[in-house]
């Protein structure tokens, strides 16, 4: 009769080769997850950018308005987790959300400052003015 110790030790070697095994699946899947995260604020980016240059809304409401042009990006978050975990907490989404929000603001800042910073040409000198020599 085995004991106790050499029950847990297969079993945590048992363990070990099955984490072995399923590693290149969770790496991929990882990937995916990621990339996925990626494409959406990347469309987030995007949208923040052309609405900061295009609108003097305030910044709040460009990112807003990116989140409402990302549905489909959104999905595909959604879509990439359910398809590994088979769930996906909606809080986690909020989280993460929440930090995209706070970037997007940050976009629009900077996008503004780069529109709003227009070279300001030299100053022209004056003509020269033809005066009369007295001789």
């Amino acid at each position: 009769m085995p004991s106790i110790v050499e029950k847990l030790t297969k079993e945590q070697e048992a363990q070990r080769r099955k984490d072995e095994l399923d590693a290149p699946q969770l790496k991929a899947e990882k990937a995916v997850e990621d990339q996925a995260g990626r494409s959406y604020f990347v469309c987030l980016d995007t949208h923040a950018r052309v609405l900061s240059l295009n609108s003097n809304e305030p910044a709040e409401v460009i990112a807003q308005a990116s989140f409402a042009s990302c549905r489909n990006e959104r999905q595909g978050v959604f879509d990439a987790y359910r398809g590994h975990t088979n769930s996906f907490n909606p809080e986690t989404m909020i989280a993460m959300e929440q930090v995209f929000q706070r970037q997007l603001l940050l976009v629009v800042i900077e996008a503004r400052a780069s529109r709003d910073a227009q070279p300001v040409p030299a100053p022209t000198p004056p003509a020269p003015t033809k005066r009369g020599t007295p001789i």
